[in-house]
């Protein structure tokens, strides 16, 4: 309960073991088709979605036209088939992407006995 109320991620050492023995076979990084199919400007505005950011905004930061903005955006929205900005940057997120280009923190994993 202490580790929990601490902000611990706690699991059975059954499903610590799952967890611990995915990660043990194959370092490399998984391949997803929609990730690697995005341009570098695409990641950018991606990123940038997840701020918040206007398509105005976007141009002004990025030096771009905002047609040009709309353009990239309608190609990242088809590449990883989603329906709006909203839905992007839920995408985003799921996909290990945050709004400063820094990496998403991980947490421990303490297995515990039920």
């Amino acid at each position: 309960m202490r580790r929990v109320a601490a902000g611990d991620a706690v699991f059975s050492p059954r499903l610590a073991g799952f967890v611990l023995d995915a990660f043990a076979g194959d370092r490399s990084p998984p391949v997803d088709p929609e990730l690697d199919a995005l341009t570098a400007r695409e990641r950018e505005i991606l990123q940038l979605l997840m701020t918040g950011a206007s398509n105005k905004l976007i141009a002004i930061r990025l030096g771009i036209a905002e047609a040009t903005v709309k353009v990239h955006l309608k190609t990242l929205l088809r590449k990883i088939d989603v329906n709006n900005r909203t839905q992007a940057a839920i995408w985003a997120m799921h996909n290990g992407f945050t709004a400063d280009g820094a990496p998403i923190p991980t947490r421990v994993l303490h297995a515990v006995s039920a």
